[in-house]
């Protein structure tokens, strides 16, 4: 019989799209394949290990430095974290030296057990 988490991460692992998945606190409890390797190669600070990182506070952090579209995401996040909102739809750039890129952020929440998650998916 299929393992159902070894499945589901391999189908995810197989997803083009960039997917994290955090909790209340926005703390990251998984993140896919896709989501590392564009991590690792745009000279993202974060290597491997993402489940160690808050999202918001990241967020935050870009805010601090004058990033509106940081501001912009934390706040849409915690709406929907406070139930304030659905869902949240964001587009962003995400430029590299190379070429314009824009992105659309994508949070959506859901409950396992009692326990309350949102995806993020760009």
């Amino acid at each position: 019989m299929i393992n159902s988490h070894k499945f589901l991460k391999s189908v995810l692992d197989t997803v083009t799209q960039h997917i994290a998945v955090i909790d209340g606190d926005g703390q990251i409890v998984y993140v896919n394949k896709s989501w590392i390797t564009f991590g690792q190669s745009n000279s993202c600070c974060i290597d491997i290990k993402w489940e160690m990182i808050n999202y918001l506070n990241e967020c935050d952090k870009a805010a601090s430095n004058g990033d509106e579209f940081g501001t912009k995401a934390a706040e849409g996040i915690r709406d929907v974290i406070n139930g304030t909102r659905d869902s949240f739809y964001f587009e962003y750039p995400c430029h590299s030296p190379y070429e314009k890129r824009w992105f659309m952020m994508r949070v959506k929440p859901f409950k396992l057990g009692e326990t309350d998650f949102y995806v993020i998916c760009t």
